[in-house]
């Protein structure tokens, strides 16, 4: 029966069904397959767009083969088709169906561990700018006159370099995400990939 070989398919046993629910089972199972295919692709756009936003590499491109249609096909019903008319199996623009979802998930979690990474990195380096030691350092380059009360002159400087910093914030977030976050984000994608 169709159901005990979905069942055995996806790794439950079998199970006495009615042929009249059968069908019902069967278009449950249909509609689960659909929701979590929307779900994955769904998740591979907002990958793209966030590596996008980031500065991050995306090498998503079409080749000759061993192509990922989840992540090509924009149209949900050329992905289901895709995956699961056997015609199309025989290209190898393609990967197949299992290797297909099964690289789609592992590049999510890839991504999800390579975004926690850089933004690790990126509140790292938000946080040195803030050394007392360099501000120490721009305080003695400054050229100002050793005064009397040195740690009162190094908090001024500290405060000057905070409204500076307050007033260029955009385009220090941008950089900080440009250096530490694609860095650190690019690193352990490459780690993770080698494994």
């Amino acid at each position: 029966m169709i159901v005990n070989a979905f069942r055995s398919a996806v790794g439950l046993g079998k199970q006495s069904i009615h042929p009249e629910e059968a069908v019902a089972y069967m278009e449950s199972a249909g509609l689960i397959v659909r929701t979590a295919i929307e779900g994955i692709t769904s998740l591979l756009a907002s990958r793209s767009m966030m590596k996008g936003e980031l500065g991050a590499e995306d090498r998503t491109m079409v080749a000759s083969r061993d192509n990922n249609p989840l992540k090509l096909m924009p149209d949900i019903n050329n992905v289901l088709q895709f995956l699961l008319d056997k015609k199309k199996l025989n290209s190898n623009a393609y990967l197949s169906p299992m290797q297909s979802i099964a690289g789609a998930c592992e590049d999510l979690v890839y991504h999800e561990l390579g975004t926690a990474a850089g933004l690790r990195a990126a509140v790292e380096g938000s946080i040195r700018r803030f050394n007392p030691q360099l501000i120490e350092a721009e305080f003695d380059k400054s050229g100002k006159k050793i005064v009397l009360n040195r740690k009162a002159s190094l908090w001024e400087t500290y405060i000057e370099n905070y409204k500076k910093t307050e007033t260029t914030m955009a385009d220090d977030v941008g950089q900080i995400f440009e250096r530490d976050f694609r860095r650190a984000y690019d690193e352990q994608i490459r780690k993770l990939k080698k494994k």
